[in-house]
């Protein structure tokens, strides 16, 4: 890598969610950055190097006190993330994303959380993009789902809630996420019949900060 960094301690980070703006809070560590020579493994992009060995990146800050808190934002997914995920969460099923605006490149890379801006053009181009993955997914249902809506459909509901939300998550559910989502999912298969009903949970997971977002613990 281009930027070798040298550091003297870590103190760890807790996260924080929350949709358009969210912040992990990073322990400050002393040290110092330092520009090598560009190397084959150099993530490509723009170069923001300049003359006089400045890379543009701010130094890291010194650590008297080693509780001393410094912003690492959430990285948003990219467009080519998104589509790989709902990919992976929805095998053997065919849909058409809707175009999603690219970040810009922050550092040479395309997943800086600092030019993950969120615009109105996205927000609406993420509900579009999860309702037509949610109308292919419930129209495919048996190429992804766990099982076969019988009677009612809230049994088989209850198990897509809990079998999908871990994987669109990356992570395990917290007990009152896994009762919440199941209630999502029941409720709305109540209210309007299993292929409505499965179609508002999907969209509702697609649009979670959980699911749009990628905190590295």
């Amino acid at each position: 890598m281009r930027n070798k960094l040298k550091f003297s301690c870590f103190c760890g980070f807790v996260p924080v969610i929350a949709l358009a703006t969210a912040s992990l809070n990073l322990g400050a560590c002393s040290g110092s950055v330092v520009d090598g020579a560009p190397g084959e493994d150099d993530q490509g992009g723009d170069d923001t190097s300049q003359a006089g060995g400045t890379t543009g990146l701010p130094p890291v800050a010194a650590c008297k006190d080693p509780s001393f808190p410094t912003e690492a934002p959430l990285r948003r997914l990219t467009a080519r993330e998104y589509a790989n995920t709902v990919r992976d969460l929805f095998p053997a099923t065919s849909f058409k994303l809707p175009e999603l605006p690219e970040s810009s490149s922050g550092h040479g890379f395309r997943n800086d959380a600092s030019a993950q801006g969120v615009a109105s053009l996205l927000i609406e181009r993420y509900n579009a993009a999860a309702e037509a993955v949610a109308n292919a997914a419930v129209s495919g249902l048996a190429g992804w789902a766990p099982c076969k809506p019988e009677g009612d459909g809230k049994a088989c509901a209850s198990q897509v809630a809990l079998a999908l939300a871990p994987r669109a998550y990356r992570r395990p559910l917290a007990d009152d996420e896994r009762q919440r989502l199941e209630n999502f999912a029941t409720s709305s298969v109540g209210d309007f019949g299993f292929e409505p009903g499965m179609r508002l949970f999907l969209r509702g997971l697609l649009q979670s900060p959980h699911f749009l977002y990628r905190p590295e613990l």
